[in-house]
């Protein structure tokens, strides 16, 4: 799925359409500073994911690729509830920096001096 949705970016579709298609909303919210983004799934199936409105683009960009993995590796499924569970924290990273890293091996978008990745779609969320 976030292969998919890269390539379609890559494309010039729009990101929240295409995050919509899977059933997925993301949303800028104001969070504490120690919490970057979460994703919960409603009991209608949709899954949102909040993205803390104060973090750098690169950042951002890095959450919701983690929150994203969260997504298409079950977590949620196999009975990730929002507790912090440690392995699936660094299955999660993991995954998004591959993912980060082939994009940017695609010339998709260069990766900033931290490694995040940078694609301007990232940074606009309109669904609110």
């Amino acid at each position: 799925m976030v292969r998919e949705i890269l390539t379609a970016m890559r494309n010039n579709q729009d990101f929240d359409n295409l995050l919509w298609t899977y059933g997925i909303i993301c949303k800028p919210k104001a969070l504490p500073g120690y919490i970057y983004g979460f994703t919960y799934k409603s009991s209608a199936d949709i899954y949102h994911i909040f993205i803390n409105e104060a973090l750098n683009d690169g950042k951002k960009n890095q959450t919701v690729l983690h929150e994203l993995e969260h997504i298409e590796l079950g977590h949620f499924e196999a009975g990730f509830i929002g507790i912090i569970d440690i392995y699936y924290e660094q299955e999660a990273d993991a995954e998004a920096q591959k993912i980060a890293e082939e994009a940017a091996a695609y010339n998709w978008k260069s990766k900033n001096s931290k490694g995040a990745l940078i694609n301007e779609n990232f940074k606009t969320y309109t669904r609110f």
